[in-house]
């Protein structure tokens, strides 16, 4: 059976709001069984649809530093990043941006790259909520781009929007 990173009665808070399945739309999870980080990205990711956000974080860190050069690295940041992002602490969150930053440009044709943004997005709303003012002009600068054409975009903006708007 394919399996989903949100189930759809999935809910819950992460950095002081509500969430809810839609709020991130349901993307397969992709299987590699040759690949060696199989088996421990399928436990982390395990981790993460009992919203064990904690334990799949450092599965996910996991995968990321034993297994460099895994198909499930790009994946493996995503989900560590959302882990944390997740759980909530300044700590946390700002670790989450870390991850996001730290895989560069390496995540460039990655499936989960198109969901960074958006994440990147909601983390820098978190961060600025807190206090953190290099994170306030990041969704400043976000909130006030001009055109907004794909859904992309439209995503990262109504994100710092709501960010500036809390």
């Amino acid at each position: 059976l394919p399996d989903f990173a949100f189930d759809s009665d999935w809910s819950g808070t992460g950095a002081g709001e509500l969430w809810h399945w839609h709020d991130v739309a349901p993307r397969m999870q992709t299987w590699y069984q040759e690949d060696p980080a199989d088996s421990l990205f399928r436990a982390a990711h395990a981790l993460f649809r009992r919203q064990e956000y904690s334990a799949g974080a450092a599965k996910f860190a996991e995968v990321r530093t034993r297994f460099p050069s895994t198909r499930y690295f790009c994946d493996a940041a995503y989900y560590e990043a959302f882990s944390r992002y997740r759980l909530g602490t300044q700590a946390d969150v700002r670790a989450a941006r870390a991850v996001l930053e730290g895989v560069g440009d390496r995540c460039t044709s990655a499936r989960r790259r198109a969901d960074m943004p958006e994440l990147q997005a909601r983390i820098d709303g978190a961060l600025a909520r807190q206090g953190d003012a290099a994170a306030a002009e990041r969704v400043r600068r976000a909130a006030s781009q001009g055109n907004v054409c794909d859904r992309e975009e439209r995503a990262i903006k109504a994100e710092a929007l709501s960010a500036l708007a809390q």
